[in-house]
């Protein structure tokens, strides 16, 4: 009975996030900015351009200044040269014309906000990091196991939730020391009823913060903050003194102030509160190619909100796997993290870093992280996908890391774990084929069109805009012939 309401949770949240009205899937609030000429612009600031650009809406994949005149136009997959900057087309523009209920956005000073007005992150509490309710105004997700006692003054880093405060670790805001939170990739959210407000949310790695308003994403670009300046949200001229959800994707979250001595700040509860759960590499964490990495709006956060969950926890790292250790842990140690909010469903996705292991080696690493993880976690879902991609740099042997992923999950019979293969599909094609990528056309496949020039990671539209959606309907297909809900909302199971 308990994995049946498990499933309920899981059901209505994927049943709630059908109708678009996830963030996800919702058209920005904002237009993207016009192309700027001989403007230095960072990997994933995005343009829209004028002529034979127009409509179009483009990614910048590095660190460069545009041209003098030009800028980035037309539709193909190729990347587009612009000086010093190259431009990935994306798609067309969503949103052409500004939102009736989208705020004035701008950079203000942290100390224009009146005393008083600021809510913090509010205290420096590393023993409780992983409970949401715990920090009175703000709801928190994401998380990170890995051990950070470099930078965080010798606390231990396997916390989810990120850590708030911790040792010597403090900013100044509005004049004020006081904790804030951090973590590689999160998000932190709240209900403000103020008709503005002030965010400081840092950038840490220079990986700027996504901000939603009620469930929709503010703009397709992302909003650099300082340790000095934060971002201006007016809504006076835009429905005034409401109240409003705001989720801030960020690296360092350190408070809001409502610029004024009125109105308040409160945590989001859901109304679908199960808990999520990632395993994986690199691509999991969000350090792949392209803009929505590094931690923020990546493809973690996109299955969750797809899935209708807002309530999700990252256990991910680059270069780790079941058997190969990344800062001294692997997929199986570093869900001690998981405990702290045990998951209703866990997702493990990766595996491309024990590619050169030997197959014994690695069906026993698996086996193994099933033993330790059901044992944690006796009532929770576990759902493994295959590697998202058949070929990286022409590597076949990603396709044995799959097979021994299914072979283990067979041997362990769990009833509660399932396999979703990405790379032998009923079908016979791998969802992402072929042997070529962004910077290397083999023409074999439309791996040319989603894994980056190293060959490794995925670009921003396959974050974005396919990988979330293959793992969401790979999973609604295992899930859904579980139970299905009828017309009243109660789940029926067959």
């Amino acid at each position: 009975m308990a994995a049946k309401s498990l499933l309920a949770k899981v059901l209505a949240g994927i049943i709630a996030a059908a109708g678009n009205e996830n963030a996800a899937q919702r058209a920005p609030l904002l237009p993207p900015p016009a192309w700027i000429a001989n403007h230095t612009y960072a990997s994933g600031e995005v343009c829209t351009n004028a002529g034979a650009g127009a409509g179009n809406l483009y990614i910048a994949t590095t660190y460069g200044a545009s041209a003098a005149s030009g800028g980035p136009t037309g539709q193909g997959p190729a990347l587009l040269v612009d000086n010093a900057q190259t431009w990935q087309y994306f798609g067309p523009v969503l949103t052409t014309v500004a939102s009736i209920t989208a705020p004035a956005v701008s950079a203000a000073a942290l100390s224009t906000a009146p005393a008083g007005s600021w809510y913090y992150a509010n205290a420096l509490d590393t023993a409780n990091a992983a409970a949401p309710a715990g920090h009175g105004y703000f709801t928190f997700d994401g998380g990170y196991w890995q051990d950070q006692t470099a930078a965080f003054n010798g606390l231990n880093g396997i916390t989810c939730y990120g850590n708030l405060g911790g040792g010597s670790v403090t900013a100044t805001v509005g004049g004020i020391a006081s904790a804030f939170w951090t973590t590689p990739g999160g998000s932190v959210t709240f209900r403000i009823d103020a008709p503005k407000m002030l965010i400081s949310a840092s950038a840490n790695g220079g990986n700027g913060c996504y901000v939603e308003v009620d469930d929709a994403p503010l703009s397709d670009t992302y909003y650099y903050t300082t340790a000095a300046n934060g971002i201006v949200l007016d809504f006076t001229a835009a429905g005034g003194i409401k109240p409003r959800k705001i989720r801030v994707y960020c690296s360092s979250f350190h408070g809001v102030s409502t610029m004024d001595a009125v109105s308040q700040v409160w945590a989001y509860v859901t109304p679908n509160p199960y808990q999520l759960a990632v395993v994986g590499d690199s691509t999991t964490q969000g350090s792949g190619a392209g803009p929505f990495g590094a931690g923020n709006w990546n493809v973690s956060y996109r299955i969750a909100r797809l899935m209708g969950c807002e309530n999700v926890v990252q256990s991910a790292c680059g270069a780790m796997g079941f058997y190969t250790t990344a800062n001294g842990y692997n997929f199986t140690t570093s869900t001690i993290a998981l405990t702290l909010t045990p998951p209703d469903l866990i997702l493990v996705n990766g595996n491309f870093d024990d590619k050169l292991v030997a197959s014994a080696t690695r069906q026993a690493a698996i086996l193994n992280f099933l033993v330790v993880t059901r044992a944690r976690f006796p009532l929770a879902y576990i759902v493994f996908f295959g590697p998202w991609g058949a070929n990286y740099n022409g590597n076949a042997t990603i396709t044995g890391c799959e097979a021994d992923i299914a072979a283990a999950v067979m041997t362990f019979a769990d009833p509660w774990v399932y396999f979703i293969p990405l790379i032998a599909r009923p079908t016979g094609k791998p969802w992402v084929d072929g042997v070529g990528n962004t910077q290397n056309l083999s023409g074999t496949g439309n791996a040319d069109r989603y894994v980056a020039g190293d060959g490794t990671h995925p670009i921003a539209l396959a974050i974005k805009d396919y990988m979330a959606w293959i793992y969401v309907e790979s999973l609604k297909s295992v899930l859904s012939p579980l139970g299905t809900v009828d017309r009243n909302g109660f789940l029926v199971y067959v």
